[in-house]
């Protein structure tokens, strides 16, 4: 899938998301107007494009991201475990209805050293193979985003050291929908969390720590 030479069929989202010219996203756990927690997707000038919010019950592991110019919740994405394996099940606007489902986010392998990530969208109903792949470390800022036929879609931007602590930057192709590309990474960015809190969970349980060294090897390796 080239999706450099994309025609609007290609949008994931919708084709207003698809911008004829490259665009950069920043990805800010930390904005104003957006909650704890949360993260904020920015332009390079620092503008607001989409916020997430937690939806759901206290117990309930949902998202949804929400349009800023409009206010509207454009995408809800929710966890669920599916064969001893965590998926992430993401649904178009304000719905977590199956009708609406556009495309499933799992891990490559229920136990793995490394989180990749495989993308299914809700067409391709047997997953023989891939839609779309994300790879790479979060924390190391190296993950990027392939069809297929991997070619690469959008990928962080580690050239970019003026980035406040806690954002990355990812540089979206021509034509590419940019909303997909903020759902992936919004939900990339939940493993990471997630992988830090375990990570975190098992070097100081029971009283005892382990060097900075090697908590920080584990985040590269696992996160």
């Amino acid at each position: 899938m080239d999706v450099a030479s994309a025609s609007s069929s290609l949008a994931i989202v919708g084709p207003q998301y698809c911008a004829p010219y490259p665009l950069q996203l920043i990805f800010a756990e930390k904005a104003p107007g957006v909650k704890r927690k949360n993260l904020a997707v920015t332009d390079i000038f620092g503008n607001l494009i989409f916020r997430t919010e937690k939806a759901g019950s206290l117990f309930a592991h949902q998202r949804v991201i929400v349009d800023a110019a409009t206010g509207y919740v454009i995408l809800s994405a929710e966890k669920k475990m599916m064969n001893l394996n965590e998926e992430w099940h993401v649904f178009r606007g304000n719905s977590f209805d199956p009708r609406d489902l556009l495309f499933t986010v799992q891990r490559t392998a229920a136990v793995q050293i490394k989180t990749d990530l495989n993308v299914f969208l809700a067409t391709n109903m047997r997953k023989d193979a891939f839609d779309f792949k994300v790879e790479g470390s979060y924390y190391m800022g190296s993950c990027k985003i392939s069809s297929s036929d991997s070619s690469v879609i959008a990928e962080m931007s580690k050239e970019d050291t003026k980035l406040k602590k806690g954002s990355v930057a990812v540089s979206v192709d021509p034509n590419t929908d940019f909303a997909f590309v903020a759902a992936l990474m919004v939900i990339r960015h939940e493993f990471h969390v997630e992988g830090k809190k375990m990570i975190f969970t098992a070097a100081f349980s029971g009283g005892t720590s382990v060097p900075a060294t090697v908590a920080k090897l584990a985040l590269r390796r696992l996160t």
